[in-house]
């Protein structure tokens, strides 16, 4: 029960979040883009796992910042009305550097630490991994679906889903 207030506050506070980027006009807006970062920190320290997600939609948003640039670079026709030059520092350059502050990067080196040194090189995931008892491949990759069905879902909602599931069938046909 409570993982999943935890969960619910971590979503209120990704939905906040992203409200906070399009008010910054995605990341337009410098004072915004600090309180985005501000936003994201605190969603990052309150659960560690949406750093996961934070990072997927801004490395997403980078990479189409800096195609965007390269399009208007490349190809006059892109470029913004009001830039004189391809060196001009238009919207998006602001918005990649805004991007920069809001990410952060000073927390990066905590972050390499948690999730390269402590899950991917020392041996505290193999730790970890004996004591739930997986061995195998397969015990790997079926620990994560397994946990929802039988932790979060649990035997009644899986019974009560398949009757539900067979009384709207048995109804159609």
């Amino acid at each position: 029960m409570f993982d999943f207030i935890y969960d619910l506050i971590a979503y209120c506070l990704y939905g906040i979040w992203v409200c906070a980027v399009i008010r910054s006009k995605l990341f337009l807006d410098r004072r915004w883009a600090i309180g985005c970062g501000l936003i994201g920190a605190f969603l990052v320290l309150h659960r560690f796992l949406t750093v996961v997600y934070l990072v997927g939609v801004c490395a997403g948003f980078a990479g189409f910042c800096i195609a965007i640039a390269f399009l208007w670079r490349a190809d006059p026709r892109f470029r913004p009305a009001d830039a004189v030059s391809p060196l001009q520092p238009w919207p998006m350059r602001r918005r990649i550097n805004s991007y920069h502050h809001a990410v952060l990067i000073r927390n990066w080196e905590s972050i390499y630490n948690y999730y390269v040194i402590g899950h991917g090189v020392s041996p505290e995931k193999d730790a970890y991994a004996r004591q739930l008892g997986i061995g195998s491949l397969t015990d790997h990759l079926l620990f994560y679906p397994l946990s929802i069905l039988r932790d979060h879902w649990g035997i009644i909602f899986l019974i009560g889903s398949g009757i539900a599931v067979l009384s709207a069938l048995m109804h159609i046909s």
